[in-house]
């Protein structure tokens, strides 16, 4: 990989941890500002505790001889030695009197919990049954009391460890909260919607190449409205307890590690062997997690963080290799941003040190979709405007044989030089005419007339034998001058002329220039002369014309089959076999000499049809598309149209 490959690679990481870090920070913000908004001015929030670590539950029921304190500034915090074992906490503190009833909101990480006010059991949510539940909002109903009051909480924990709790009034119509918990399933419920329709739209667009990216795009965006739906959900008290909501989360955050995987992977028209194992490992840790107790399933999703980074590696590695460097940066990068917040997400589960930041992959995903969707519409845009080309082109191809066919037939009729010279004349205005026309070429006014003159050599000199609309002194040596440097190139193209050179074995032998051509010959036309070149040179040598009509045509044709199988194979050898092979065929049907020969000519070329196949498609290497196959089949068609336009055995010998 070349320097400016790994500052590529260097640029995307870079972008990823920038766009990690400007979620992380937003996310932060955004939840506090929401969380701050929810309060209301006689909220009470409880910071300072006495608390007690145990890994016996029923211990902690009994009278703690020592405590341990907390505050706002010192927070609990599980310690490191219990981190992967499954410990209780005990935390108490005393509660003013309450002049009314309040609701004591308890926000953890999904741990079960159990509540205890003066020693009596008000509130349970799974505490001794489960290691975690479906919500992370546990709402308490505090009684009104005219004196102050004990108040113990007892948390089960796991792995992660996230506290918080305050003492508020019952919500009642419009509130913010109320607002903060809809707006959460509201953008879930949307993104389902837009996931299924993009599902539905893709059954239009079965054949676009890049079908199979959005695909697991329209996955991901459903699997993530689910998530956010679930995550919402979990701030809801009494009706999404379950423990099994809990799985379905993690079960949720597995499938969106698999779909953002498959996704990328899938815009560089899907993975090689080692990121396809990895896909299916990853797809069998979601059923696995959901199968096993929740004990195993930790475990599992402890190793989740290794496994993430294994799959960053390959995926970034096949990106790196086949994604054009104009969508590299910011595939890569938007793919690495949603690992970075899925590992976050994943650790926070089991470590607590997010916080309220459990939904930062949303955010991340959500961000990557956008960016593979505007990857994937300019992908959209750029193969549409391609076949538009090609179809173009193609259309153009058949145009341009046809008429270079139908132009210069005349050519190889004539018993003289006049009739030669007048007829290559005719070919050459209509040619360049045509060329004007089909090609849309820009400027004002119709074609000038065209001045044409053609020249042979004759004792040292060039001599003029056929001049048309005056055209000034030309001079054929600075022709041959200008082929000479141009590598010898016999056909020459300038801003305003068209110069031919005919050679014989002992040199130049005839000169045919055009003047006053308006525009510059296009592409399509100047291929077109110089397929046609060797035929009329072999026209021009042939004394007795249509005599040798039949060889004509053969080396013309030939030459271009040549052409055409070349632009395929590089060789000609192909056409050769072919016509071997006829011919010994023929010689077992008894054929005479004559029509041997004219068979196995004419067989060689069976594909010149292939002059009217874009090279991107003729030429391409590795296996043809659906429609790219359709177009190579239509040869045989063009090759026939090409045969078919001419008198000759010959040419209705190869037409059959």
């Amino acid at each position: 990989m070349d320097n400016k490959g790994l500052l590529r690679i260097a640029g995307s990481v870079a972008v990823a941890f920038t766009g990690f870090l400007l979620l992380l920070l937003g996310n932060y913000f955004g939840s506090k500002w929401v969380w701050d908004a929810a309060a209301k001015k006689d909220d009470i929030h409880l910071s300072n505790w006495k608390f007690s670590w145990s890994s016996d539950r029923k211990a902690l029921e009994e009278e703690q001889s020592s405590w341990s304190l907390a505050t706002a500034d010192v927070p609990i915090v599980k310690p490191f030695d219990r981190l992967l074992e499954v410990s209780y906490i005990r935390l108490n503190t005393g509660l003013p009197a309450l002049k009314e009833e309040r609701i004591l909101e308890l926000v953890t990480a999904g741990n079960p919990i159990k509540v205890k006010l003066d020693g009596k059991e008000i509130y349970n949510n799974h505490y001794g049954k489960a290691m975690y539940t479906g919500n992370r909002l546990n709402e308490v109903i505090l009684p009104a009391k005219s004196a102050p009051s004990d108040l113990d909480i007892f948390v089960g924990v796991q792995n992660a460890y996230s506290f918080s709790a305050r003492i508020t009034t019952p919500e009642s119509g419009l509130t913010v909260g109320f607002i903060q918990k809809t707006a959460g399933l509201v953008i879930g419920c949307t993104a389902i919607c837009i996931g299924i329709i993009i599902l539905l739209l893709l059954l239009f667009t079965i054949n676009y190449k890049g079908f199979a990216a959005v695909l697991w795009l329209s996955f991901l965006t459903v699997s993530q409205g689910i998530g956010v739906f679930l995550s919402q959900l979990s701030l809801y008290s009494v009706p999404v307890t379950s423990p099994v909501l809990w799985k379905i989360q993690i079960a949720n955050l597995l499938l969106s590690a698999v779909c953002l995987a498959a996704a990328t992977v899938s815009t560089v028209d899907g993975g090689r062997v080692p990121e396809k194992l990895i896909l299916v490992f990853l797809s069998m840790l979601i059923p696995i997690f959901l199968l096993v107790d929740y004990r195993l399933g930790v475990w599992i999703m402890l190793g989740f963080p290794l496994v993430m980074m294994f799959t960053s590696i390959l995926t970034l590695l096949r990106l790196w290799d086949s994604l054009k460097k104009t969508y590299l940066l910011m595939v890569s990068a938007a793919f690495l941003a949603g690992v970075l917040c899925l590992v976050f997400d994943a650790t926070g589960y089991f470590t607590g040190w997010g916080g309220g930041l459990v939904e930062l992959r949303h955010s991340g995903i959500f961000v990557f979709c956008m960016v593979m969707f505007i990857v994937q519409v300019k992908r959209a845009l750029h193969i549409n405007i391609r076949l538009e080309e090609r179809e173009l082109q193609e259309q153009r191809n058949k145009q341009w044989v046809e008429r270079a066919v139908t132009s210069c037939a005349g050519i190889f009729a004539q018993q003289s030089i006049e009739g030669f010279c007048r007829e290559t004349v005719r070919a050459m205005k209509e040619l360049i005419l045509f060329d004007g026309v089909i090609e849309n070429q820009s400027g004002t006014g119709m074609q000038p007339a065209l001045a044409i003159s053609i020249a042979f050599y004759d004792n040292g000199d060039f001599v003029e034998v056929y001049t048309e609309n005056n055209i000034e002194k030309c001079s054929y040596n600075r022709i041959l001058a200008r082929a000479k440097s141009a590598g010898g190139k016999p056909v020459l193209f300038g801003e305003h002329t068209l110069d031919m050179i005919f050679y014989t074995e002992s040199g130049p032998n005839c000169i045919l220039h055009v003047d006053r051509i308006k525009n510059r010959l296009s592409s399509n036309l100047q291929n077109t002369l110089r397929s046609t070149y060797r035929g009329i040179a072999l026209a021009l040598n042939s004394l007795e014309l249509k005599e040798n009509i039949v060889e004509l045509q053969e080396s013309v044709f030939i030459n271009l089959a040549e052409i055409a199988e070349s632009k395929q194979n590089g060789t000609g050898d192909h056409l050769k076999i072919v016509s071997e092979m006829v011919n010994i065929l023929c010689s077992e049907l008894n054929m005479s000499e004559h029509e041997r020969h004219l068979v196995s000519m004419a067989s060689m070329v069976h594909d010149i049809g292939k002059l009217a196949i874009p090279d991107t498609i003729l030429c391409k290497n590795g296996r043809l598309t659906e429609d790219e196959f359709a177009v190579m089949q239509d040869h045989v068609i063009y090759g026939y149209n090409i045969m078919s336009k001419s008198p000759g055995v010959f040419m209705a010998a190869a037409a059959a």
